[in-house]
């Protein structure tokens, strides 16, 4: 079972150093060096905090199932606050032609959450047998 959730943090992490190099190859003769540190923040942070609350969701859904999706819509929420702390905290300007900075990584790690815990969440029995 370990070694499962490792493949598929292993397949979230290549598909987000093919996404970061194909964003870096859109940008890379128009932008300087603040919006390079931007993007790498965001695909670090969108990695590590996806793969965190992935853990966190599978930890309490066995114990808390019919709460799972709810703990799931908080910590998505929680990554974004997080972020936009962490731009104030390293000064990063966000204008609107650098926030698809962010939501690039986002997507990609949020459809890849959904689909994970969604295969996940519907092998499990939500009856009540009692």
């Amino acid at each position: 079972m370990l070694l499962k959730r490792l493949l598929h943090i292993s397949l979230l992490a290549i598909l987000l150093l093919a996404a970061y190099f194909f964003h870096i190859s859109l940008y890379k003769s128009a932008i300087d060096n603040s919006v390079y540190t931007l993007i790498n923040f965001s695909y670090v942070f969108n990695f590590l905090f996806t793969t965190t609350s992935l853990l966190i969701t599978l930890v309490f859904f066995k114990k808390l199932k019919k709460q799972a999706g709810y703990i799931f819509l908080f910590l998505s929420t929680v990554k974004i606050l997080l972020f936009l702390i962490g731009n104030k905290i390293f000064n990063f300007t966000l204008e609107k032609s650098d926030f698809l900075h962010f939501f690039i990584p986002f997507f990609i790690c949020l459809f890849f959450e959904v689909f994970y815990l969604s295969r996940i969440f519907n092998r499990l029995d939500f009856t009540d047998n009692a």
